[in-house]
């Protein structure tokens, strides 16, 4: 693992929970260390809101040989799977325990610390991981996860911001919240939503909260980037693995990304099946100029930089 001998100061910007909150411990995450062959492979997906994390959770979660969480780590709830009776104080009581099942689950549920339930769910897996946005984790946490060798690095990420990754702000979730579905509770319990359709939603975008959200994500994308340079420059060949949003979404190229997603996490001596998977519609595909009320303003404001207007008209 990266200690001190390494130049850390990069993780200073990166958009962490604050040591104020409910759950900090001083002391570095160290990630379990699998010795044993027959022990799942661990494996973290990074991402953030918008970006089809829900759908890869999901594709590779649907594998009998893969356990896929949802947003174990989630501010104001506990997304995980199989199902657990941990509620929000005991996770954040027991942050790195908590951490520790999620990436050594034993082809069981895992077990709650004041009781000896009878597992209700079984899965052999070969592969056990979850999915987190950077704003769930302390430092201490991300930094030993990000550095871990054991821990296999998948990276979700949107090109293009302008998308409906700008939904992720609250003011267009408020316009969407009343064509939002509220899901079910077998959604609840993994972390997966039921999907709204916003063809018709028209949302009014304020130009300098858009233009701080991209900075935002940027520098959220940075901070991985870095943690990246610094793990693959230690470990080597221990690269991580880069989905793209747009070949996710593609029926023409989601085979291929998850087979390679899967290809990643799986112990090599597995075969691993050519996927066969069937697209649902996309929750937003009407044109930028058409969804966005302000177009106008937008495209004043974005022509000044030019790699957010050819966002902007990727989808106009």
């Amino acid at each position: 693992m990266l200690g001190t001998d390494a130049n850390l100061d990069f993780l200073d910007a990166c958009p962490f929970r604050h040591p104020s909150e409910r759950g900090f411990v001083s002391a570095l995450y160290r990630p379990p260390v699998i010795y044993d062959a027959k022990s799942p492979n661990p494996f973290i997906i990074m991402a953030r809101p918008r970006t089809g994390s829900n759908q890869l959770t999901r594709l590779l979660d649907d594998n009998r040989i893969v356990l896929c969480s949802g947003e174990a780590m989630h501010n104001k709830n506990v997304y995980a799977w199989p199902p657990l009776n941990w509620t929000l104080e005991d996770r954040d009581a027991h942050r790195h325990h908590f951490l520790d099942l999620l990436f050594s689950a034993q082809t069981q549920p895992m077990p709650h610390p004041s009781d000896s339930l009878t597992p209700t769910h079984f899965k052999h897996v070969l592969a056990t991981g979850f999915k987190v946005f950077t704003d769930q984790l302390f430092r201490q946490e991300f930094q030993g996860i990000a550095t871990s060798p054991s821990i296999r690095k998948i990276v979700l990420r949107r090109k293009n911001l302008v998308g409906e990754s700008m939904r992720a702000q609250d003011w267009c979730r408020r316009s969407l919240r009343p064509f939002k579905h509220p899901p079910t509770r077998t959604a609840q319990a993994v972390g997966r939503y039921t999907r709204a359709d916003t063809s018709r939603v028209v949302v009014t975008v304020d130009p300098g909260q858009m233009l701080q959200f991209f900075r935002a994500v940027e520098a959220d994308n940075a901070c991985v980037d870095a943690a990246r340079r610094q793990s693959t420059a230690r470990f080597g060949g221990a690269d991580w693995y880069s989905v793209d949003y747009d070949e996710l979404t593609n029926p023409e190229t989601v085979d291929r990304v998850v087979h390679g997603a899967l290809k990643y996490i799986l112990p090599p001596s597995f075969q691993i099946p050519e996927p066969r998977i069937k697209m649902g519609k996309k929750q937003d595909t009407s044109r930028r100029n058409e969804s966005i009320g302000n177009f106008g303003e937008i495209y004043r404001v974005l022509k000044t930089t030019p790699r957010y207007f050819a966002m902007l008209m990727q989808g106009t």
